[in-house]
């Protein structure tokens, strides 16, 4: 019996890997996280500022604490990003209980009129606009 010993990354994982190249994941994490970002467009709160219950990114992705429990460890990271005009990246697993780490793109989101310079764009082209 022969054994198919072939592997499929997807994009969004060699995303991953590429961009965070101290990032120590397994094959079995990175089959199951997915590379996904934005320009934050609202950020909603709970009853008070430490509880961050949910934002909305420009190209219609979002986050929400109750789906994402993980989501309050990276609130300070997120509101930097709001307040700054930073485009975000974050990896999150496919069943989106988990994320894994934040990375924020300085310049990239600033808001001329209606919409930031993210203007919906993937994670990945984020990327290429930060000059990594």
């Amino acid at each position: 019996m022969a054994i198919d010993n072939q592997l499929t990354i997807s994009s969004s994982t060699i995303d991953v890997l590429t961009q965070n190249p101290g990032l120590n994941l397994t094959l079995g994490d990175a089959a199951n996280f997915t590379l996904e970002g934005g320009c934050i467009r609202l950020m909603r709160y709970e009853e008070n500022s430490e509880d961050l219950n949910y934002i909305l990114f420009d190209n219609g992705n979002s986050l929400r604490s109750s789906q994402t429990p993980g989501l309050k460890d990276f609130r300070q990271s997120f509101e930097c990003a709001a307040k700054h005009g930073m485009a975000v990246t974050y990896c999150i697993s496919t069943d989106r209980k988990k994320i894994r780490m934040v990375n924020l793109y300085p310049c990239l989101c600033s808001c001329g009129s209606k919409e930031g310079k993210g203007n919906g764009r993937r994670a990945n082209e984020i990327l290429g606009l930060s000059g990594s």
